[in-house]
């Protein structure tokens, strides 16, 4: 996958596995809802670590799955089902672990949530009726674990919409040499 970033007034495309960029020549690189669409999120964070100056920090905010391994292969369908370009969303433990790997030391994560709108979330990337059907079934549907992660509300205005929450996780990580 490609990635698009601002350097002072430059702007570049470039793929993630491969940065074209000098090694410890950045202050800071941010990485926003980008991960999850990658085959290789590992292979970005070595990039990012790689680019980094020594001190250098990584801020990545990324929508997380549960830490249990069959509720995260659960959520990831649901997601792809509605983005067919998304990946694997990792649980916040795979995060410290990736950032590990890539020489990176996490300073601080949290985990942030929003609610959404099934149906608006759907839209954002034209669903059609029968997706969002599938969607809606796929929550009904869903295992305890996966409902105590997602918190659905079934909304009783007849307009079958569901609520949801969604998990941000927030990581900062510095490479320490």
């Amino acid at each position: 996958m490609a990635l698009r970033w601002a350097r002072g007034e430059a702007s570049i495309c470039a793929e993630a596995s491969h940065l074209p960029l000098q090694t410890g020549s950045l202050d800071v690189i941010a990485l926003c809802d980008v991960a999850h669409r990658l085959e290789d999120v590992p292979r970005l964070l070595s990039e990012c670590a790689r680019a980094l100056k020594t001190g250098g920090r990584l801020g990545i905010l990324e929508p997380i799955a549960p830490e249990q391994p069959k509720a995260a292969r659960y959520l990831n369908a649901f997601e792809r089902l509605r983005d067919p370009s998304h990946v694997w969303q990792h649980a916040p433990a795979d995060w410290r672990a990736m950032l590990s790997a890539a020489g990176l030391e996490v300073t601080h994560s949290e985990i942030s949530t929003a609610r959404l709108d099934l149906y608006a979330w759907a839209r954002l990337l034209h669903n059609d009726a029968e997706t969002v059907l599938r969607l809606r079934v796929l929550l009904h549907q869903a295992p305890q674990a996966v409902r105590a992660f997602l918190k659905p509300t079934f909304y009783a205005d007849g307009s079958g919409d569901i609520a949801f929450e969604r998990h941000y996780g927030i990581f900062i990580a510095r490479k320490a040499r």
